[in-house]
């Protein structure tokens, strides 16, 4: 009986393996991982922060997006003031690119912000332009 790691222990421990050989040389296509819980304070960004950092180091290109509406604390973990948030992405002032930041081992990250009542309540056309924005990683 395994635990509730089991299968992303095996994700990331076959990324190596001959059924992934090719998992570093695929263009075109982002692979994505989601954290997610139902309840607050249990450890989602502590877990998602050191992936990143344990991927990259395995030399895949790593992004988080801290999409927590409100309470996204990414860049406080990493201890990185971000010039832009998720906000400016979804007001259309920015691109994936811009509002991208720098952080450890190659790690790029999108600040959720905090605290900010406008992303709880999008247009469809902000949803659509997001997942566009989002789409251009593919070949980040």
């Amino acid at each position: 009986m395994g635990d509730q790691a089991d299968k992303l222990r095996k994700i990331v421990g076959n990324i190596g393996s001959p059924v992934n050989a090719g998992f570093k040389q695929r263009k075109g296509v982002a692979r994505v991982i989601t954290v997610t819980s139902g309840k607050g304070g249990v450890g989602k960004t502590n877990i998602t922060v050191n992936l990143a950092i344990v991927l990259s180091r395995m030399g895949l290109r790593v992004a988080i997006l801290d999409v927590d509406f409100g309470f996204a604390n990414v860049d406080v973990m990493l201890g990185i003031s971000a010039k832009y948030t998720l906000l400016e992405l979804i007001r259309g002032e920015r691109n994936i690119f811009e509002v991208l930041t720098d952080g450890p081992d190659n790690i790029q990250f999108l600040s959720g912000g905090s605290g900010v009542e406008e992303l709880i309540q999008l247009e469809k056309e902000q949803v659509v332009e997001f997942i566009s924005n989002i789409s251009l990683l593919d070949n980040f």
